[in-house]
């Protein structure tokens, strides 16, 4: 679970660098806010989750036909549009859930950060601040 956070984290912050150098060479740097909550909307990232709880979740929504059982709204979005790549690729590979959750995470992207503007801005002040500690050492 920390590793898919780690990644998350460092792609987040790829994706806020690039949109904030575009932003800058284009002049169109107007708020964080608004270069943020842009980056989330349009930025296409890995899934953060792990095989096995997404293997889990698969199982339940797909084979026991259950409905996701996230309660967040942000969350339920994005094991919804997962399950989808998942359907897609076991109706068109004929392959068992598993592999093709396998699949997924390794050949698909989000078609968005599955955060909240809070959540994003968090996380890049947090990541700001632990790379600045570690160049400092």
């Amino acid at each position: 679970m920390h590793e898919n956070k780690t990644m998350r984290n460092r792609e987040l912050m790829r994706d806020y660098r690039r949109e904030l150098r575009e932003a800058f060479e284009n002049s169109t740097y107007e708020t964080r806010e608004k270069l943020i909550n842009g980056m989330l909307a349009k930025s296409r990232p890995r899934f953060d989750v792990s095989y096995e709880y997404a293997v889990r979740m698969m199982n339940t929504m797909i084979r026991d036909g259950k409905p996701c059982p996230m309660r967040r709204p942000r969350k339920q979005a994005m094991w919804n549009e997962i399950r989808e790549h998942v359907e897609r690729i076991v109706n068109r590979r004929k392959c068992p859930i598993y592999k093709a959750v396998a699949i997924v995470l390794a050949e698909q992207t989000a078609s968005r950060y599955y955060l909240s503007y809070n959540q994003a801005s968090k996380i890049l002040y947090h990541e700001n601040r632990n790379r600045r500690s570690h160049s400092a050492n």
